[in-house]
């Protein structure tokens, strides 16, 4: 979590180390979001279906949040370096992380933190990173 002056959270970080395991988990409320109508029935499903195709080499998925005002100082490549370095030391293969075609900005950060595209579509692209060399 990141905390501003008045220690208010101003952004955050959270991953799951296992995507299989917590899709399954959370089976329950991925019904409800492909309940709300077709279009994130389809989003969320196709989105779910890349994340399991590559769970194999990038078994975790992370995701990261920083209100505008606090980007830029290195906020964000602090909570990553932490995220990241926690994975790594359960042993963790590889991490995915989506991002959207025109947030740039972003982009640019995650392959700064050494993340590489694995694919993309209209909304935008897949990114990963291992973390663990197979031996």
């Amino acid at each position: 979590m990141l905390m501003n002056e008045k220690e208010e959270a101003v952004g955050y970080i959270l991953a799951a180390k296992d995507i299989g395991t917590f899709l399954q988990k959370t089976k329950e409320t991925r019904e409800e979001i492909t309940a709300l109508g077709e279009y994130y029935k389809k989003r969320a499903e196709a989105e779910w279906d890349s994340l399991l195709q590559r769970a194999e080499e990038y078994p975790a998925h992370l995701h990261i949040d920083i209100l505008e005002e606090y980007t830029g100082n290195g906020n964000g490549t602090r909570l990553m370096g932490e995220m990241l370095k926690e994975l790594k030391e359960q042993g963790v293969r590889g991490v995915t992380l989506g991002v959207a075609r025109e947030n740039e900005r972003a982009f640019a950060f995650y392959q700064k933190m050494g993340f590489e595209i694995l694919g993309e579509d209209e909304g935008g692209y897949a990114l990963g990173m291992r973390l663990k060399e197979e031996k």
